[in-house]
């Protein structure tokens, strides 16, 4: 399982740039629910940060019921499913991000 990612292109915020990967990538559309502030990766070993955008994508939208992937050359598999199916090891990670995510907002 991997969560639709890239990088924010110049002149776009990564709210942005998360709704345009997500339609990239799944072929969603959906709306910012979130957004993190800057997350350092290594703080004291690289500059590299990322935000964590959460966006809710409503499955009964016209525009949802026949998503197409934008991305050309890379099988995706896009699969729905209910947060309480997710398998523990991605809730696991999803929750340590979500833990740095609000120590970061303090």
């Amino acid at each position: 399982m991997e969560l639709p990612a890239g990088l924010v292109d110049a002149g776009e915020s990564a709210e942005e740039a998360a709704l345009r990967e997500l339609q990239e990538e799944t072929g969603y559309v959906g709306s910012i629910s979130s957004c993190s502030q800057s997350i350092g990766t290594s703080p004291g070993l690289t500059d590299e940060a990322f935000k964590l955008v959460v966006v809710d994508v409503d499955l009964d939208a016209p525009a949802n019921r026949q998503p197409q992937q934008v991305v050309v050359g890379v099988a995706v598999a896009t699969r729905t499913c209910s947060t309480a199916r997710i398998p523990f090891i991605y809730v696991f990670q999803l929750s340590c991000l979500s833990q740095r995510f609000s120590l970061c907002q303090r």
